[in-house]
């Protein structure tokens, strides 16, 4: 029997259609990725549920049904959150970075809040109803994904969480009531999507660990999947050209001053940093302080990174494992056999796999590192084939879909154990 699945992503829009904008990292790709491959499971009949600014038409990309939730004033939002922050009290709002289109952009917003008829999250839950699934999989935590396991809770339907981040289980989460993190996520949010999904996926045993001595809840984990034959590279360590760093501006998460300290301190060592937007006072150091030996690009499509991968002798991390799920990023360079440097060992892949070394947040050992295996050949040899063997091995992309598809399907055949304590309205941001 064909099961209807349907896959909460508010912000993968970018991810299938460029035009749509520039905000496209690890969980924008994963879930057109997932969605694509569980697509072309015969028993799957598979929907993506977007969000754009845009008005566009349901329609059908490579097998996936995509439907849409139009927010026109969503980029207005995320520009105000960059600058401005809600506190309690008059004027409730802290300006933390001055620009004179919040003097329209403020007031245009509080207006169209005045004046909506549903909260975003609400609009969200409206959508999913439409959808009819038999199943609902919420990516990450979130209002939205709030919203839409309370649909399936009411409707009868099976709901699914898959973490895509360490910050989903944040503690504070579940130890402050009214924790709000910087996207805007509370800890009511955290706590509804998780007793509401029939099913939480881990990417990480890392976070399976961490999810059942916060808040005892058994999980499964299925491991992030890459595209082996997109990402093969068969350039050897003397055609590898520079040390490639991938992120955006942040001071927290991706961290790309760190990127720019071991480049002062390795003047010889070419290094290329593509960096997304993200926070404009970072960028405005970063560019204050570049060297000359790193060439900065703002940004590059997805399928377009395999290029860069293929040129690069190193790929180097400087993230923290605090805020971020199992970066793709290193998965994409274990596959391209580009061997890694990273300041953190995420979920022990790098101890496991063998791919690359780490320093645990020491930048002179970093710098020390990228030397090491910059100049020697024989290790620079053995890391990258030994990334690309264990990829090979435990991240297939058609071993993922397989794994969730048969979860699916027990989830599916299961008797419903649950009656819905929802509200009659999902909460709202």
């Amino acid at each position: 029997m064909l099961s209807r699945l349907a896959i909460i992503a508010p912000n993968a829009w970018p991810a299938i259609d460029p035009r749509g904008g520039q905000r496209v990292g690890g969980m924008e790709t994963f879930a057109w990725g997932l969605a694509r491959g569980l697509a072309c499971i015969e028993s799957l009949d598979v929907s993506l549920l977007v969000r754009t600014t845009r008005r566009i038409d349901a329609r059908k990309i490579d097998g996936v049904t995509i439907a849409v939730v139009r927010e026109p004033l969503r980029q207005w939002r995320y520009e105000v959150a960059e600058r401005v922050s809600r506190v309690d009290g008059f004027p409730w709002v802290r300006v933390h970075r001055w620009d004179a289109s919040l003097a329209w952009q403020i007031p245009a917003l509080a207006i169209a809040r005045c004046v909506r008829r549903r909260t975003p999250a609400q609009q969200f839950a409206l959508a999913v109803e439409q959808l009819e699934a038999d199943a609902i999989l919420a990516l990450g935590v979130g209002a939205e994904s709030a919203a839409a396991l309370q649909v399936a809770r009411r409707g009868g339907s099976k709901g699914l969480l898959w973490l895509r981040s360490n910050a989903d289980i944040e503690p504070r989460f579940f130890e402050q009531s009214e924790y709000r993190n910087i996207y805007g996520v509370t800890s009511d949010h955290c706590r509804t999507c998780l007793e509401l999904a029939d099913q939480v996926i881990c990417q990480t045993k890392w976070q399976q660990r961490r999810l059942k001595e916060l808040a005892h809840i058994e999980s499964t984990v299925i491991r992030n999947p890459v595209d082996l034959e997109k990402w093969r590279s068969q350039s050897s360590w003397e055609q590898r050209e520079h040390v490639l760093w991938i992120g955006r501006y942040d001071r927290h998460h991706k961290r790309p001053l760190a990127c720019l300290d071991a480049a002062r301190q390795l003047p010889h060592i070419p290094f290329v940093m593509i960096v997304n937007r993200g926070d404009d006072t970072v960028e405005q150091e970063v560019r204050r302080q570049v060297p000359p030996n790193v060439r900065l690009i703002n940004y590059v499509p997805h399928d377009q990174l395999v290029n860069y991968f293929t040129k690069s002798r190193l790929f180097l991390s400087t993230g923290t494992a605090e805020h971020e799920g199992f970066p793709n990023v290193l998965l994409e360079a274990a596959a391209s056999s580009t061997p890694i440097v990273s300041m953190q060992d995420f979920d022990d892949f790098l101890a496991q796999s063998g791919a690359g070394t780490w320093v645990n947040d020491d930048p002179p050992a970093l710098a020390s590192e990228l030397q090491s295996l910059w100049t020697n050949p024989h290790r620079w040899n053995e890391c990258s084939a030994a990334g690309r063997r264990y990829v090979e091995q435990h991240h297939r992309r058609d071993s993922t879909y397989q794994a969730f598809a048969q979860l699916l399907r027990r989830i599916c055949q299961s008797t419903s154990s649950q009656s819905s304590p929802a509200d009659p309205e999902p909460r709202s941001l």
